[in-house]
């Protein structure tokens, strides 16, 4: 797996293991859907840290659908993450492991 096919996976997991918890979090037993949500947390941090060592030389660029820029005229989605990106994507995953950590008694 190289880099430039990491960079949209920290959207992706967030709203896969959303649509699976809203399909199935009624059915499954305690605090399974918590510890998905803290596991699915932690997995976005690990990859934003993973991006912001990518990055650290050149900015990452994905190309949904494999759209590549033709003769200067792009018509395809891109995403484009640089080291201060990740990094504050890390922070962000960072800061909701932690909120789901603390909470954990609370809910």
């Amino acid at each position: 797996m190289t880099a430039e096919s990491l960079v949209p996976l920290p959207v992706l997991l967030p709203l896969l293991t959303g649509a699976l918890l809203l399909l199935v979090g009624k059915m499954l037993p305690g605090r399974v859907p918590d510890a998905t949500a803290l596991v699915c947390a932690a997995g976005v941090l690990v990859m934003d840290i993973l991006l912001a060592r990518a990055a650290a030389t050149a900015p990452l660029t994905y190309w949904f659908g494999a759209w590549q820029p033709r003769g200067g005229l792009t018509v395809g989605i891109s995403f484009v993450v640089g080291q201060a990106d990740a990094l504050f994507a890390a922070v962000t995953a960072l800061l909701f492991a932690a909120s789901f950590l603390f909470s954990w008694g609370y809910f």
